[in-house]
């Protein structure tokens, strides 16, 4: 099912930072092979609310790591707008 798969996603970006000792490359592989598929490709499904916010969270972290503030601030910004209640709002 979809929020299965988003689940497996959002995984995969955390294994994949946690094998990179979350270094450069772990987060822009995180970036792309987990957290950023589940930020484009969840955005309107019915499960979004349960994926969006970890996933726009994570990818905020990734892009402070590879020293791109703007997106970063972006990813939260979306975050706040859409999940103010979220608890990965508050993080």
């Amino acid at each position: 099912d979809r929020f299965s798969s988003g689940a497996a996603l959002l995984l995969r970006g955390d294994m994949i930072m946690k094998d990179g000792n979350e270094g450069v490359e772990a987060a822009r592989k995180a970036l792309i092979d987990g957290y950023l598929r589940v930020v484009l490709l969840y955005k309107e499904e019915a499960v979004a609310s349960r994926l969006q916010p970890e996933a726009l969270w994570k990818a905020a972290r990734c892009f402070e790591k590879l020293n791109q503030s703007g997106r970063a601030d972006s990813m939260r910004s979306e975050l706040k707008r859409l999940y103010a209640n979220s608890p990965w709002a508050s993080k």
